[in-house]
């Protein structure tokens, strides 16, 4: 509070925005958004475009996918806490891998077990990198600052959402072309690799 009287209203954001780390992990949570619900949103879709399903059919199909968020949201920061709790971003890295295999996996699935192994496994894998990026706000902000760089962050991952929805929408309007949003979906995962490990470099321990 007192640094705020000091330095004014905007000093937490400035504080935090001229760390790079901490702007690497903007781009780490915008484009795991991206990546979430442009399958979250789209699958349905594509069963029922591209197999000939029903609507409903595509909906079930696809529920498997957030119950694997919902495991890899538990699991994943567990293991980060147990295994190179010091470098969150490996896991960042290592769950990226992970999505972009199951991914690649599904895009040659009809619907089926299988299908649903891999879609559990992309959920498991990309949402378990969002409950990764809170931690990193703690660590980041600290006492004071946890806060604003929570809410910064979140706004990051509120715009991937958007994003999403304009760009594969978009997308899939003027292609009609499904392997390009899972291209595009692998390309996000690997951009996600690149900033992860652009966070190992340095002195700050904040990765």
């Amino acid at each position: 509070k007192d640094l705020i009287t000091q330095k004014g209203k905007l000093y937490p954001y400035i504080h935090l925005l001229k760390q790079w780390k901490f702007d690497l992990w903007i781009v780490i949570i915008m484009c795991s958004n991206i990546a979430v619900y442009g399958l979250l949103t789209w699958i349905p879709t594509y069963y029922v475009e591209v197999f000939r399903v029903d609507i409903e059919e595509g909906i079930i199909g696809s529920v498997v996918y957030p119950l694997g968020m919902a495991a890899g949201a538990l699991i994943i920061p567990w293991l980060s806490d147990k295994i190179f709790s010091k470098k969150r971003t490996t896991w960042v890295i290592i769950a990226s891998l992970g999505a972009i295999l199951t991914v690649f996996g599904f895009m040659n699935q009809g619907p089926g077990i299988m299908a649903s192994i891999l879609l559990f496994s992309a959920g498991f894998f990309v949402y378990g990198i969002n409950s990764l990026v809170w931690t990193f706000a703690a660590d980041i902000g600290g006492r004071v600052f946890t806060g604003t760089a929570t809410g910064i962050l979140e706004c990051a991952a509120y715009i991937g959402v958007s994003v999403q929805a304009l760009f594969f929408g978009s997308l899939l309007t003027a292609s009609q072309n499904w392997t390009l949003v899972f291209v595009c979906i692998i390309s996000v995962l690997a951009v996600m690799i690149v900033a992860a490990l652009a966070c190992g470099f340095g002195s700050n321990n904040n990765n």
